[in-house]
């Protein structure tokens, strides 16, 4: 009877059993055929005084005078097996009614030691029902839980005392959106499965699973038998559990919404590559991807949003000042030949573009505010949905006129705003951004190139805007740039990614470097460029190069960029820095060091990157 019995007693059990409402099985014991003949064999034939007996400090048997070990095991072993196939042993074994009687007075056990030759399997649900407690007890990190309780008020009882229990027993914490499986006014939901994080060290930690949750919904695509069994039946596919005679149509459809279910959720594997396929993390982070959406509402005035940027980026483009444009579009401005100092602009005309730009600023502040109210991007920014908008957002801070007003132009926001900004642009009223264009190249391959001269390295699109998140001292590290060549222009390169890399066995001259360590923040891209691949491209590159050094081993210190923040942008951050790295078969090491919010490693010697 599951839960209920064991909150109402063993009355409750005593009843029901008496009245033969029984939900329950008996089935034989797995280990019942070695426990029951192993306790007849040697207590009822009274053998085991006699196969305990010493001779010396050895037993009795490996006596050269009384025979083999060998010809005694197998003597046991055939009288086992006769016991075993005899009535006699089956009727003191299974009295008739044993079975019901131990049901009846709630003696029924499933224990691994219990010597009972049959177990009473119930209808579950003595502890949860999900079976997601014991999951998260053994710390699996790549979970899929399938809830088909009777749940027709959609209240997510099961998943939620699952949450609860896991919590109070582990601290472990789930964090899950179900909004999308809850219905509409019309019964129906917007998705089948939702993806949640399991955070096994806090909110904060580094140690942290998914869980896909899959639930019996209707949403609308499901094939037109199902959604005629529907139309017939209401409750369908929550109909209550005292229904235990199915009909044939009843059965076909709940067999076919459960096939609809999952060829739907993993629908994505069918595209991805095969290599992909066979790597779980890369599985379980499209999942993520796939699954992750965000609410209509948010996805209607996204489509609006995008609408009034591109219509700001053709004013812009067709009206405002050529430094402007240079700015925003630093990639297509790089592919330009610099301009000599002879023909430089004068310093009136270069005022006059300066002041020219401040409307063309106040409307794209107006509107990335817009765009943040309306999208709840406090909320959603680390969403892989809103990768334009964030883009967008970077491309609009990091143009050097916009650091520059920054300080006039914020007090036309909200406060909540003018605080957004400061954390996740770091813009502060002393940061005063060069107005030089920028003479990089660009192509349409990527080369990571070793930099021996550190001075070829500054002045690139990457390291400029490195400049403003950490403090580099770049002298102690090997460096490599990432470049884009396109064909098209020349061949000349545009700076894309920065990867600044320390070896610690260097001084020994060895010809064989056995590690390789940087920072998080030194392998770096733009984040103008975020979604684009380019971070990925250069870490793919870095770890073949490495290779080629005879590199053992690699490790990176990933430090926390929101410290002792523990809102849903800090966490998501910290999500998607740790599974970057172990998407590539980085592996998490233990830490404690203060600051560092994750260590991770890659032995080079075990297995070579997917690129």
């Amino acid at each position: 009877m599951g839960e209920k019995s064991l909150r109402l007693g063993p009355a409750s059990s005593f009843l029901m059993s008496a009245l033969n409402l029984r939900l329950g099985l008996w089935v034989l014991n797995p280990a019942s055929e070695r426990i029951a003949s192993d306790q007849i064999v040697y207590e009822g034939l009274c053998l085991r005084p006699l196969l305990e007996k010493q001779i010396g400090d050895k037993p009795w048997w490996h006596h050269p005078l009384l025979g083999s070990q060998r010809w005694l095991s197998y003597q046991i072993f055939r009288l086992r097996n006769a016991l075993h196939e005899s009535p006699v042993f089956h009727m003191f074994i299974d009295l008739p009614g044993k079975a019901f009687f131990r049901e009846l007075f709630g003696r029924s056990s499933a224990l691994a030691d219990d010597r009972t030759p049959q177990l009473h399997l119930s209808d579950g649900g003595h502890f949860e029902n999900l079976g997601l407690y014991e999951l998260i007890r053994r710390h699996l990190r790549y979970i899929i839980v399938s809830d088909a309780g009777q749940d027709e008020d959609v209240a997510f009882d099961d998943l939620g005392n699952a949450i609860r229990r896991v919590r109070e027993d582990f601290g472990v914490e789930i964090e899950i959106d179900i909004s999308p499986l809850r219905p509409d006014s019309q019964l129906k939901s917007a998705q089948h499965v939702v993806v949640g994080t399991v955070h096994y060290d806090g909110f904060e930690g580094c140690d942290k699973g998914t869980m896909i949750y899959l639930k019996p919904t209707i949403t609308g695509d499901e094939p037109g038998d199902i959604q005629q069994y529907r139309s017939r039946n209401r409750l369908f596919p929550h109909e209550p559990t005292t229904d235990q005679f199915f009909a044939e149509a009843q059965w076909e459809s709940y067999r076919r919404v459960g096939e609809h279910i999952g060829q739907i959720t993993f629908a994505f594997l069918d595209v991805m590559p095969s290599s992909r396929r066979s790597h779980i993390e890369s599985v379980f982070r499209q999942a993520r991807a796939v699954w992750s959406r965000l609410p209509p509402s948010v996805l209607a005035a996204r489509c609006q949003i995008s609408e009034k940027f591109r219509e700001l980026e053709l004013v812009v483009r067709n009206e405002a000042p050529l430094p402007l444009r240079r700015e925003l579009w630093p990639e297509v401005a790089a592919y330009q030949t610099k301009p000599s100092t002879a023909n430089a602009e004068p310093e009136e005309s270069r005022s006059d573009d300066e002041i020219s730009a401040v409307p063309y600023l106040v409307n794209a502040v107006q509107l990335m505010e817009e765009a943040w109210l309306t999208l709840h991007l406090d909320q959603f920014w680390s969403h892989t949905t809103n990768v334009g908008i964030t883009n967008r957002f970077h491309r609009l801070f990091w143009m050097p006129s916009m650091r520059r007003w920054w300080i006039i132009l914020s007090g036309i926001c909200c406060g909540e705003f003018r605080e957004f900004i400061k954390l996740n642009f770091d813009l502060r009223a002393h940061d005063q951004a060069s107005v030089e264009s920028h003479s990089h190249a660009g192509a349409a391959k990527l080369e990571l190139r070793r930099i021996t001269d550190l001075n070829d390295l500054k002045g690139g699109l990457a390291w400029e805007q490195m400049q403003f998140h950490v403090s580099v001292d770049a002298t102690k590290k090997t460096a490599f740039e990432l470049l884009l060549t396109l064909e098209a222009n020349g061949g000349n390169a545009l700076q894309v990614g920065i990867a600044l890399v320390h070896f610690p066995d260097k001084a020994t001259d060895s010809a064989s470097l056995h590690l390789a360590h940087w920072e998080g923040s030194h392998l770096f891209v733009p984040e103008s460029l975020a979604g684009a691949g380019f971070k990925t491209r250069l870490l793919d590159l870095l770890i073949v190069a490495l290779r080629k050094d005879n590199v053992q081993r690699m490790l990176v210190t990933l430090r926390d960029q929101f410290p002792g923040r523990r809102d849903e942008t800090a966490r998501d951050a910290r999500l998607n820095l740790i599974g970057f790295y172990k998407s590539r078969n980085f592996l998490v090491r233990a830490n404690e060091v203060p600051g560092v919010l994750a260590e991770l490693y890659l032995d080079l010697a075990v297995k070579a990157p997917r690129l």
